[in-house]
């Protein structure tokens, strides 16, 4: 009973040597792989805040665009604006001037 006992004691001890020796192993490596996400994560987390800098600069750039194609624009319904009154002007002008050809023709 003696030497079934010390064989049993030695194999639960081999046993246990075993199991913490796979508990290590399985640490670490569960260790290596949640390292590995946390890495994995953070460069996702970088990648996404530069796309996001990026998409704001497209909308700042779009914003300046939509800026500049505003004054444009205005800039050209007052030429337009412009244009007109000087053709009515124009207009006029050539009316008197009509007029008074004709007046200076009758007149001869």
């Amino acid at each position: 009973l003696r030497r079934d006992f010390e064989a049993t004691v030695a194999t639960l001890n081999e046993l246990s040597a075993n199991v913490s020796s796979d508990g290590d192993k399985i640490a670490t490596r569960l260790r290596d792989e949640v390292e590995a996400l946390s890495k994995a994560v953070e460069d996702m987390r970088g990648t996404l805040q530069e796309t996001q800098a990026s998409a704001n600069e497209c909308a700042d750039g779009r914003k300046a665009t939509d800026d500049v194609v505003e004054a444009l624009r205005r800039d050209f319904e007052a030429t337009v604006a412009t244009l007109n009154e000087l053709s009515a002007n124009v207009s006029s002008d050539g009316d008197k001037i009509a007029t008074r050809l004709r007046d200076e023709v009758e007149a001869l």
